[in-house]
């Protein structure tokens, strides 16, 4: 038994970062899924309700950000997400601001919809014409290379691949699931984007759903 448990909403792009970054490093965990609308044993674990929640022996953390970096820091076994240069630290960080402001934005805008239970075309129209304009900066950054930042996997990639995957759900990945349903159908990455498209499938191999 794995000493590391994951707590998560699976279709989150929150708790997809937290997966990826844990299956880059092969650092075994469990997964735990929580229920959205009763979070109560969420709360007593973490002292808040929103997932990811990561459990390390007695140690629990929450927000995605603050638990990558615990990982970083506590599971030096396998490649490293962060780096050790000042100059790739401030682009890492700076990617990792974008990827958790504007570039998510799109993504809250949608998942407003579908939650809101009759959709605004308008609201859907804008979502995807902004997620087209964020997603420029990293087709140019990306132009003859394979991440963001440096040579490898960094926390850049891990945090903006899952917002930018929900522009890009194929139809066969949709099947029965409605949320998926719903993005495939009404958010979309727009044309020009060949190198993010390819980089989000690149990390996205490391995601494990299920």
């Amino acid at each position: 038994m794995s000493n590391v448990v994951l707590y998560e909403i699976p279709p989150s792009p929150n708790n997809i970062k937290v997966r990826i970054a844990l299956n880059y490093k092969k650092i075994p965990y469990e997964r735990s899924a929580i229920n959205p609308v009763d979070r109560a044993d969420l709360v007593k674990l973490s002292g808040q309700p929103l997932t990811p929640v990561l459990k390390h022996g007695d140690t629990v953390m929450f927000d995605s950000s603050a638990i990558l970096r615990y990982i970083e820091a506590n599971f030096r076994q396998g490649p490293s997400i962060f780096s050790t240069e000042s100059n790739e630290i401030r682009m890492i960080e700076d990617f990792e601001h974008h990827g958790r402001g504007r570039l998510l934005r799109p993504i809250a805008m949608t998942f407003g919809e579908f939650f809101a239970g009759e959709k605004n075309v308008d609201t859907l129209h804008a979502a995807s014409k902004m997620m087209h304009e964020e997603t420029e900066r990293l087709e140019k950054t990306l132009a003859g290379k394979k991440y963001l930042v440096g040579e490898k996997l960094t926390i850049a990639d891990i945090v903006s691949v899952p917002a930018v995957y929900y522009a890009m759900v194929s139809e066969k990945e949709v099947g029965d699931h409605p949320i998926k349903q719903f993005f495939h159908a009404n958010l979309h990455l727009g044309e020009g984007r060949e190198n993010v498209r390819a980089w989000v499938d690149r990390v996205m191999a490391l995601d494990s759903e299920g």
